[in-house]
């Protein structure tokens, strides 16, 4: 029976079967398979998510520190004794502070029922073909002075032949909250954006149920180091606020910020909104970290929405720079992403090369240029597309003869050049 599980950075969930399988009989045959087997286990999958949620509700409840006002939250910063609190009723919460966990309970419950009529009106849950309950956002921007509506939900959410099989397909059923009560509406995914670098994705809805929403703005600026935000969403199928976060460092794509919660229970957020103190859109929650002192959450900058709804518009054809230390190293359209890197000198010779496995990393590539010094980088840049034998699905790297749209680029760090390569290039 097929397993679900999280994998990486971005609370990445996959099948269990292999790809290879699905291969192996002619693609038809396997994905017939395939999809006998996954509606044969559909209906263990949701027992299984109605005892996690019952259970859920039974454990203690979300470990938090965070503040119903920005100035209780920055008391957090302080440094705190816990001298005055019994070992037995503290916890470890923000920045490692001790704080009581029925306090921070209280505090949960409360922000998000303030904010449910908020999350209702500007959010949606995507059903996976499991019926698995992921968070979505709805908000509004401006193309060709006309005002339109979309929905964005996390890239990695999608159903692949890499990742999940079982994930949200290309059309799929979205649920909404229509005065309290859910209602399930049709949506289609009309422009991805690549897992391994941007991680979220454009989705339209039936222009009638554009009105059941109050879509969020995008904020005119991008989220800074020390900045407070708050994210909506679901966790579980469940609405919930996260308030009074603290960015702690920002990269050319994604924002990083402290996040509450344990890993289990944050299962489902991807997808959510990341709102400043304006209440403006800053980000789209595409995953955390766990097991550390301090976890981290990760959300891509508000601002590559618009980059998605341009090349909705202009059939993929819009490109954003990707830059490190002040080099613009490659121009990718939104569905693109650079899987492999290979570091070259003065003589074009191979000095050492790296294939991303996942994402795309910033910090990594950082390291790597400052390590080497290099003249000269090859750059593999693959496309994300639709299977071309089962149309909703998503292929994000080379399979069984179907590879994704690929090309390779070389940048030259003295002059700032880019040329085409050959793709024989990053195998010397």
């Amino acid at each position: 029976m097929k397993t679900f599980r999280w994998l990486f950075v971005g609370l990445i969930f996959s099948c269990s079967v292999s790809p290879a399988l699905l291969y192996a009989g002619g693609p038809w045959k396997a994905i017939s398979s395939s999809l006998k087997a996954s509606r044969a286990s559909s209906a263990a999958l949701r027992n299984t998510s109605r005892t996690l949620q019952t259970l859920s509700k039974q454990t203690a409840a979300l470990s938090v520190s965070a503040a119903v006002s920005s100035q209780a939250a920055r008391q957090v910063l302080s440094p705190v004794s816990a001298a005055a609190l019994p070992v037995e009723e503290t916890s470890i919460g923000l920045f490692g502070k001790p704080v009581k966990p029925s306090i921070q309970t209280e505090l949960l419950k409360q922000r998000t029922a303030w904010n449910k009529e908020r999350i209702a009106r500007s959010t949606f849950i995507a059903l996976t073909q499991d019926e698995f309950e992921l968070s979505g956002t709805v908000f509004k921007t401006t193309y060709d002075g006309k005002e339109e509506v979309f929905g964005v939900i996390a890239s990695h959410a999608i159903a692949s032949f890499k990742w999940n099989f079982s994930g949200v397909r290309r059309h799929f059923t979205a649920q909404v909250f229509v005065n309290g009560k859910p209602k399930e509406i049709k949506a289609e995914i009309v422009q991805v954006g690549a897992m391994e670098m941007l991680d979220i994705s454009l989705v339209k809805f039936q222009p009638e149920d554009e009105k059941l929403f109050e879509p969020l703005v995008i904020s005119p600026t991008q989220a800074v180091p020390e900045e407070w935000i708050e994210t909506l969403g679901f966790m579980r199928g469940e609405e919930v606020s996260l308030p009074e976060r603290p960015v702690v460092a920002i990269s050319p794509i994604s924002l990083r910020s402290y996040i509450q919660g344990t890993q289990s229970e944050r299962l489902g957020l991807c997808g959510s909104a990341i709102l400043n103190q304006r209440q403006e859109l800053v980000g789209v929650h595409t995953g955390s970290t766990w097991g550390a002192l301090q976890d981290l959450g990760y959300a891509t900058h508000a601002k590559y929405l618009n980059a998605l709804v341009d090349a909705y518009h202009n059939g993929g054809e819009i490109f954003y720079p990707v830059e490190i230390n002040g080099h613009i190293i490659a121009h990718l359209r939104p569905d693109e992403y650079i899987s492999e890197v290979t570091i070259l000198d003065e003589q074009g010779r191979k000095i050492v090369g790296h294939r991303f496995t996942n994402k795309f990393s910033f910090s990594y590539m950082k390291v790597l240029l400052e390590q080497y010094a290099p003249r000269y980088m090859d750059i593999k840049i693959r496309r994300s597309v639709w299977s071309r034998y089962y149309k909703e699905i998503l292929i994000e790297h080379s399979l069984f003869g179907n590879p994704s749209v690929s090309r390779i680029e070389r940048y030259d760090f003295e002059t700032g050049q880019r040329a085409a390569q050959k793709p024989s290039s990053l195998n010397k």
